[in-house]
């Protein structure tokens, strides 16, 4: 299930936007007929939702001005019906750490997308409790991760790089960024 996983996460699909965006455009609109809201592995887990939201909104943002307004409104049904998937299954158990990050993640570029709207605005707020509650106690103080796994820290600081590039920097509380500069060391 995994390689399916990864290939649902559409990684490649914002470089293909970037060189071929009527081509990322027919493989969007396969992607969204293909994988019908939660049929198939692609929803098995919130975390993967919340992957594979970023590569599509960053690829929405490159090929904007080729997308017809049915695939706009597709893509923004997407948005929220993978947003409230995110918050019926956030990772607070078993999973809280690398998955709980990466869903907070996700969701806060969920919410970035729907803009001002009140729900765009809830969804960033809830991923920045969680966010600022989960780094500082999935990295120590010396940049190490929690879950002693070198793959997982490099996981969780890609994640981290994703929410700073659309955060307020001036929101962002101290012990976080420090976290985040101590584990950039440690790598």
């Amino acid at each position: 299930i995994r390689k399916n996983w990864e290939l649902n996460r559409l990684q490649f699909l914002p470089h293909l936007a970037l060189i071929d965006p009527n081509l990322a455009l027919n493989v969007l609109k396969s992607w969204l007929r293909s994988n019908p809201y939660l049929h198939g592995p692609a929803y098995v887990a919130s975390m993967e939702v919340a992957l594979r939201w970023i590569s599509i909104y960053r690829s929405v943002c490159l090929m904007d001005r080729y997308m017809d307004r049915q695939t706009k409104k597709e893509v923004t049904g997407l948005a929220v019906a993978s947003g409230k998937y995110i918050l019926s299954r956030l990772s607070t158990h078993s999973s809280a750490g690398n998955h709980l990050i990466i869903e907070a993640v996700g969701l806060f570029w969920m919410g970035y997308a729907l803009g001002k709207d009140a729900l765009g605005k809830r969804w960033r707020q809830i991923s920045r409790k969680i966010l600022w509650q989960e780094i500082p106690a999935q990295i120590s103080p010396d940049g190490t991760g929690k879950e002693q796994s070198f793959w997982y820290l490099g996981f969780v600081l890609d994640a981290v790089f994703h929410y700073l590039l659309l955060e307020d920097r001036t929101r962002i509380p101290l012990d976080f960024l420090s976290r985040i500069e101590k584990a950039l060391e440690f790598v």
